[in-house]
């Protein structure tokens, strides 16, 4: 009896330290997800700096993106085709852009999928992207992936350690062999896109990507001129009031930075194979603020406002994404520790009544 006990006793112990070492694990690897995440696998760079930006409502955006906004866009955009070319599409090619907002996109899509109901089998949706922070997310997550990840691929290209992302001609060139094979296939493509900002003009109506550095606004512009839809998603903090690039970079002049060159993105219609013209549709997603106490309280209410008054009769430039699936955002703290969440850059801070029509 004694000697079973002592079986039983030691079982009990064995069992407990695989529970404990279960733990430890479980913990473990929901730090380095989240230190990845912040930092990568590589040092401290300027990257890793931009990640710590605006990290939580990156992380609302993603979610939201992925689990609602991806799935009707790709509803809508078939039913589009399917109305100019009296067919349906027979799949679909998503482009994401690299960057720290688009990074957790990676993780949320590898855990929800995609549904079945996209107007087009899921097995038939590859993602291309040349962003290594998304592939590095997409890897280092332990969920089973929902997505088949023979149906991710990497584009070549310059892989760049400052934006962890792959860039160049070759990069570009491997965007047009895709154009040629979607429209060679009856596939359509959407891009996802963001940029160091975004900016919508004094009247919230024109909106342009801004960005700087080798390769990136090139990739951008192919992109966006080979989709029929694309997704542009930015934190409300980075969507400025500008005319263009004109205000941002008379500050980096000031500060003796490099400056930001712009494209625009917005909705056209595109010519089909057949001749018909298809509408090419721009989206932004991005936060909103209803809180009098948040700083960026005015801007978010004159962005929506704008594509609220809009003329019946006029197209718009671009479409804002659908207010009420997109998360409220309000980060906590006092004023001063708002200010600095929602504009984390001094020299953004100092010119808030230009850029963001945020209270001084």
């Amino acid at each position: 009896e004694n000697q079973t006990q002592r079986h039983a006793s030691r079982a009990d112990f064995v069992n407990g330290l695989v529970k404990i070492k279960r733990d430890i694990t479980g913990k473990m690897n929901y730090l380095y997800e989240n230190m990845s995440r912040v930092y990568g696998p590589h040092s401290w760079n300027e990257y890793s700096e931009r990640s710590t930006h605006f990290t939580r409502e990156k992380n609302l955006l993603c979610k939201k993106l992925i689990e609602y906004y991806l799935p009707n866009v790709i509803r809508k955009t078939c039913n589009s085709y399917l109305e100019c070319t009296g067919s349906n599409p027979k799949g679909a090619m998503v482009i994401i852009d690299s960057g720290t907002t688009l990074a957790p996109a990676f993780s949320e899509l590898r855990k929800h999928g995609l549904p079945n109901n996209i107007g087009i089998p899921i097995n038939k949706v590859h993602f291309y992207t040349n962003s290594i922070s998304g592939i590095n997310e997409f890897n280092v997550s332990d969920v089973d992936s929902q997505i088949p990840e023979d149906n991710l691929f990497l584009l070549g290209g310059n892989p760049l350690a400052t934006y962890r992302a792959t860039t160049g001609d070759f990069t570009v060139d491997e965007l047009d062999r895709l154009s040629d094979y979607a429209r060679k296939n009856s596939v359509i493509i959407l891009s996802i896109l963001t940029a160091n900002w975004v900016t919508v003009g004094p009247g919230y109506n024109d909106l342009n990507l801004c960005a700087k550095g080798k390769g990136h606004l090139h990739f951008k512009e192919k992109a966006q001129e080979i989709s029929h839809t694309t997704i542009v998603v930015a934190p409300l903090g980075k969507i400025l009031a500008d005319e263009k690039t004109h205000n941002i970079n008379q500050i980096m002049k000031s500060c003796d930075m490099e400056e930001y060159e712009s494209t625009p993105v917005e909705n056209s219609m595109r010519k089909m194979p057949d001749g018909n013209k298809m509408v090419k549709k721009a989206i932004l997603l991005t936060t909103f603020r209803n809180h009098r106490s948040s700083p960026l309280m005015e801007h978010s209410a004159e962005l929506y406002q704008a594509h609220k008054n809009s003329p019946p009769d006029k197209i718009p430039t671009y479409d804002l994404a659908d207010v009420h699936p997109v998360p409220e955002y309000e980060p906590s703290g006092s004023t001063p520790e708002q200010e600095e969440i929602e504009m984390p850059h001094k020299y953004i801070r100092e010119e808030r009544r230009k850029l963001l029509r945020a209270a001084s």
